[in-house]
């Protein structure tokens, strides 16, 4: 019996550790598989997070029970279900306070408050961290609450605490680089926030960190206008949101091949396809193509999730819906004058809205939309920086129309004001 009793628990203790080893295993492999591909494997935390759960249920009083509760924090991190995250780190931290993983938890936790925008628990929870942890701990609490002091614009803190510990973190600076890297390019400085990217990108980085890093720098590079530089970051990738900034680069440098960039990427499906769709809209819409602007519009609006280029796109399908309509009216004044507010206020095309107004204030004197059109005329012209001209408005409806004189006057000293500053 004795003997019977002792196998049973030698049986047990290698079941549960069984359990263990399999959830670590998977999760591991996934880790793994996030470092070359710079995707998080789901199937595989998936399995890891049954194995774990499966461990706490039937074997609550194990030595791996802090070990899976960890294990499952991090899964839930990767799975970016957040509040399940932090509920595991904070049992871990509840219930067993004497485990050497606790500092791990404190860390996690953090990371956790940090990416659902809680930023006060995030620094509370970092800096516990920071004061209980080890040498490798701390390191990476301290860089955490960079991403934090970023986050909550704090980009000056960050710039002077991140480059005085740059030296002094060498098993971080992967993390450091790529927190000021932001920070510069937060302050639109481009030569020194391309100059921590090139660091970054100097360092031995695993293959789907070093993608990611790639595509983020190359986006700043696109917004900065550096557009050829941008196509050169990542000419050897090849990823659905490559496709995208190429060909948005290629566009602005004037190379039609880059629609052609752009329809691969929408091809590829998922967000990057709804970005690539109302991109596409932009540019047939930019050359009043307005039925393939629609289209590719509407294309963008079926994609799923929701970002924000969806609501953008549902705007502007609208608006070219609106301009079909006013093209029915019979009232030629008010189909110029409504088309015109829908190109200025809804397509933010002042040009097309100009012509607009401008066949109002010529064609139609009599017209009711008349005064208005000129007070938008004076608007136009002052968003142009053309003053002289914007002046001439405001004065001829001054002139013309004395019901609206006090208002035109406001508007010219508004710009006579702002002028004698500048003088």
């Amino acid at each position: 019996m004795r003997y019977l009793y002792l196998s049973l628990l030698f049986f047990l203790g290698c079941d549960y550790y069984n359990i263990y080893y399999n959830a670590r295993d998977a999760f591991e492999r996934a880790m793994e598989e996030k470092e070359k591909t710079g995707k998080v494997n789901q199937s595989l935390l998936k399995r890891a997070e049954e194995k774990c759960s499966k461990l706490l249920q039937f074997y609550p009083r194990s030595r791996w029970v802090d070990d899976a509760l960890l294990m499952l924090g991090r899964i839930y991190l990767e799975l970016e279900d957040y509040p399940k995250a932090k509920r595991k780190f904070t049992e871990l931290i509840t219930y067993f306070p004497e485990s050497k993983l606790v500092d791990d938890a404190y860390l996690y936790l953090g990371i956790a408050y940090l990416r659902t925008g809680d930023y006060e628990y995030a620094i509370y929870y970092l800096k516990r961290a920071i004061e209980k942890g080890d040498k490798r701990v701390k390191e990476e609490a301290i860089t955490e609450l960079l991403f934090v002091y970023l986050e909550r614009g704090e980009v000056e803190r960050v710039i002077e605490e991140g480059e005085r510990i740059s030296d002094e973190f060498p098993g971080v600076r992967e993390k450091i680089y790529l927190v000021l890297a932001r920070a510069k390019a937060k302050l639109k400085d481009k030569e020194k926030a391309m100059e921590y990217y090139e660091r970054l990108l100097s360092l031995s980085l695993p293959p789907g960190e070093e993608k990611k890093i790639r595509i983020e720098y190359a986006w700043f590079l696109y917004e900065m206008k550096e557009y050829e530089k941008a196509q050169e970051v990542i000419e050897s990738i090849d990823d659905p949101e490559v496709m995208l900034i190429k060909g948005l680069s290629m566009l602005a440098l004037g190379d039609e091949e880059g629609v052609s960039f752009l329809e691969d990427a929408a091809r590829k499906g998922g967000k990057i396809a709804i970005r690539a769709f109302y991109e596409l809209g932009r540019y047939y819409e930019d050359r009043a193509n307005w039925e393939k602007a629609k289209e590719y519009y509407t294309r963008a609006t079926q994609g799923p999730g929701n970002v924000e280029e969806k609501k953008l796109a549902r705007k502007r399908k609208e608006a070219i819906e609106r301009i079909k309509k006013y093209a029915e009216e019979e009232d030629e004044a008010k189909r110029h004058f409504f088309t015109a507010e829908t190109y200025l206020f809804d397509l933010g095309k002042p040009d097309l809205a100009e012509i607009e107004y401008e066949t109002i204030w010529r064609e139609y004197p009599d017209s009711p939309y008349v005064v208005k059109s000129l007070f938008a005329l004076g608007y136009i012209n002052e968003l142009k920086g053309d003053i002289t001209k914007a002046k001439e408005f405001y004065r001829l409806i001054m002139r013309k129309y004395p019901d609206y004189a006090a208002q035109a006057k406001r508007r010219l000293d508004e710009i006579e004001g702002r002028e004698s500053k500048e003088e």
